[in-house]
């Protein structure tokens, strides 16, 4: 599946608390980045919180800055992130065997 030159991708996870999806849509907003796909899960066993965000970048876009202001504001929260950039391939291995079984 390929995404526009100009989509990235965060994904994030932290304790389960209030204000955590405001804390990264608000942070989007702030940067001007437009949210294209936006998925997130509460883990009630694990009490943790998990979110993934598609999102376009605005023109002037400094990754290093959207870095750090976004460690800043994820620090309040415990928010552990990756940031994707659009020119990534992840290296993928496709195994097959003639045998009935998995391996």
């Amino acid at each position: 599946m390929s995404r526009a030159p100009d989509t990235w991708i965060l994904t994030a996870d932290c304790p389960s608390v209030l204000g955590t999806v405001d804390a990264v849509t608000r942070f989007l907003f702030e940067q001007g980045c437009y949210v294209t796909e936006h998925h997130s899960f509460d883990d009630r066993l694990s009490g943790r919180f998990f979110i993934r965000v598609e999102f376009r970048q605005p023109d002037g876009f400094d990754e290093q800055s959207f870095r750090a202001g976004l460690a800043e504001r994820g620090e309040a929260f415990g928010m552990i992130f990756e940031l994707t950039a659009p020119n990534y391939r992840p290296k993928v291995v496709i195994m097959v065997s003639k045998a009935d079984h998995c391996l």
